[in-house]
């Protein structure tokens, strides 16, 4: 970029950019709660705020027209303290991810659990039903089979 005012939009675009991360990152931060995750939001922190300053000034130096300069603090100390941040940040993804499939596996065993567990508790009442359908059919063959057999005549005829 040449002219200040391309560097001034640059800017404006830079802080609003980095005011959309600060708004994530206190998300994050409320997120975040093992303590790994903790240390590397910790870590995260303090790289940004590194990387930051190494970005403002290259920003500072292309204002003043001094491009080489920014260019070179750009290539030798910006880019890969950015650098750094970024791999801190991914870091945090791939530990989030591993907590989540480790949560996940756990729900899903309890899931497991929890099915065979009402498949057996369903076979155990089928059964209880079984056992007290034929006590109660067995009951009942007792007490008519102790009924004369006219009695049967009599209620079916009414007399």
């Amino acid at each position: 970029m040449d002219n200040e005012a391309e560097m001034r939009q640059e800017e404006t675009e830079l802080r609003k950019i980095r005011g959309a991360y600060d708004g994530l990152y206190a998300q994050l931060d409320k997120s975040v709660i093992t303590p790994e995750g903790r240390q590397l939001l910790a870590q995260i922190k303090s790289q940004a705020d590194i990387a930051r300053e190494a970005n403002n000034k290259v920003l500072a130096l292309g204002l003043e027209n001094k491009n080489e300069e920014a260019t070179q603090y750009l290539m030798t100390k910006a880019a890969p303290e950015s650098l750094k941040w970024g791999n801190l940040l991914s870091a945090l993804a791939d530990q989030q991810q591993k907590m989540f499939l480790d949560w996940f596996q756990q729900a899903q065993g309890a899931f497991q659990k929890a099915r065979l567990l009402m498949i057996a508790l369903s076979g155990v009442a089928i059964v209880l039903g079984l056992i007290i359908a034929i006590f109660l059919i067995r009951t009942l063959q007792r007490q008519l089979a102790a009924v004369p057999p006219s009695v049967p005549g009599i209620i079916v005829t009414g007399k």
